[in-house]
C-alpha cells in the first residue's frame, strides 16, 4: 500500500501542489503529481507560510504559461523601462547616458516589433526627452597649468603630464590618444589624421584595431605644445605614441585613476569645489575635451572647425562642450557701446 503523504495536496489554478519544508525549514514547491509535466520541486525562498502560498501561486501561473497552457499576462513596458532607469542612475550613470542607452533598447525593441519578432505590446510608449547642458566639470587654465606642473614634479607622473598636454591641446578622447601611433603624425602638414579601421582585417587580427566613435575619421591641426610632448617621446617597435606608468600600453582607466586619485586629490584644496556643485574635485579625464573646445572657442575658433577637430557632425554638440566663462562675459559687454555714435563719439541726445 502507498505511503499517504503527510500534508495536503494543492489545487491552483493550473496545477496540483504538495508544499513541503526542507530541513533548513525553507519551503518548497513538488509538483510531481502533475506526471505529464515535469515540474519539479523549486524552492519557494521562504520560511513563512503565507509567503510560501503566495509564491506558489506565482509559481502556478508561471509554469503554466511556460508550458503553453495559459496566454502571458500583458506587461506595461514603460514599467520595465523604468527599472532599468533606476538602475543605470543607482549605478551612477550621467543623465545624457541613460537618455541614450534607453532609447537604444526602445530603437531595438521597435525593430523586433515590425520585423514580427515580437508582439505590438511589448513596444515602449514612453517619450524620453534629452537632458540639456553636460555635468562635466570643464577645467580652467590654471588648473590644467597647474595639474601639469604637480605631474613633471612627480617622477612618477611624468608620463600623466604629456597626457594631458596632448589631451588639453588636441581635443583627443582618451581611447584615440591611447591608439595614436607615429604613422597617424604628418610632421610636413603638421596635421595629426586619424582613421577608422573598422574595414582593416588585419588590424583587427593584431588586436590594434581603431574604432573611433561615429565610424568617421579626420584631421586636426598639431598646436605646438603637442608637437613638444612628441618630440621627448621614444618610439616603439608597436608604433604607439603614449604610454602608462610602467611603459606599458595606455589604459583610459589607470589614466582616470591617476588623475582623480593623485593629481585632483592632490591638488583639491588648491581649487575648493563648492558642497553640491560640480567642480575640480569632480574632474575626469573627458574634461580635458572640453577644455580643449572651450579655449579653442574662446580664441577664435568657429563652429565648423570645432566640429572638424572633435569628429561631430551635429552643431548641437558644440552648447554641451562649450563652457563660457563669467570673466568673457564681463569683458565682452564691457566692449559693447550702448550709448555712443557707432564712430564711437558720444550719443547726440540725452539719456533719462
Amino acid at each position: 500500500m502507498p505511503r499517504q503523504p503527510k500534508n495536503a495536496s494543492i489545487v491552483c489554478d493550473n496545477f496540483t501542489w504538495y508544499l513541503r519544508r526542507k530541513s533548513t525549514g525553507v519551503y518548497f514547491a513538488d509538483g510531481r503529481i502533475n506526471s505529464q509535466f515535469h515540474l519539479g520541486k523549486p524552492s519557494l525562498g521562504t520560511r513563512n507560510h503565507e509567503e510560501a502560498l503566495r509564491r506558489l501561486r506565482e509559481l502556478d501561473r508561471r509554469k503554466a504559461v511556460e508550458f503553453g497552457l495559459v496566454a502571458p499576462a500583458p506587461r506595461n513596458t514603460n514599467d520595465d523601462i523604468s527599472v532599468e532607469s533606476g538602475w543605470l542612475a543607482k549605478k551612477e550613470y550621467a543623465d545624457r547616458t541613460i537618455v541614450l542607452e534607453l532609447n537604444v533598447i526602445c530603437s531595438v525593441v521597435k525593430w523586433l516589433v515590425e520585423e514580427e519578432h515580437l508582439p505590438p505590446s511589448c513596444r515602449f510608449l514612453l517619450k524620453l526627452s534629452k537632458p540639456e547642458g553636460s555635468t562635466t566639470y570643464c577645467y580652467t587654465k590654471q588648473q590644467v597649468s597647474r595639474m601639469v606642473e604637480f605631474c613633471n614634479a612627480t617622477p612618477s607622473l611624468d608620463w600623466l603630464a604629456q597626457v594631458i598636454i596632448a589631451l588639453a591641446t588636441s581635443g583627443l578622447r582618451i581611447n584615440e590618444l591611447a591608439k595614436l601611433r607615429w604613422t597617424d603624425i604628418d610632421f610636413p602638414s603638421n596635421t595629426i589624421c586619424l582613421t577608422d579601421e573598422r574595414a582593416r582585417p588585419r588590424r583587427k587580427q593584431t588586436g590594434q584595431e581603431r574604432r573611433i566613435k561615429g565610424k568617421r575619421g579626420r584631421a586636426l591641426p598639431m598646436h605646438p605644445a603637442f608637437r613638444d610632448v612628441l618630440a621627448a617621446l621614444p618610439r616603439h617597435r608597436d608604433g604607439l605614441i603614449f604610454r602608462g606608468q610602467q611603459g606599458g600600453n595606455l589604459s583610459d582607466r589607470r589614466v582616470l585613476e591617476a588623475l582623480q586619485g593623485r593629481v585632483i586629490e592632490s591638488l583639491k584644496v588648491e581649487f575648493p569645489t563648492p558642497d553640491g556643485e560640480t567642480g575640480f574635485a569632480g574632474g575626469t579625464v573627458h574634461g580635458l575635451r572640453h577644455y580643449f573646445c572651450s579655449e579653442a572657442y574662446r580664441n577664435g575658433a568657429k563652429d565648423a572647425e570645432l566640429l572638424e577637430w572633435l569628429g561631430h557632425r551635429d552643431s548641437e554638440i558644440m552648447k554641451i562642450y562649450r563652457h563660457l566663462r563669467r570673466e568673457d562675459s564681463h569683458r565682452r559687454m564691457e566692449q559693447i557701446n550702448f550709448l555712443g555714435s557707432d564712430g564711437g563719439g558720444e550719443c547726440d541726445s540725452d539719456v533719462a
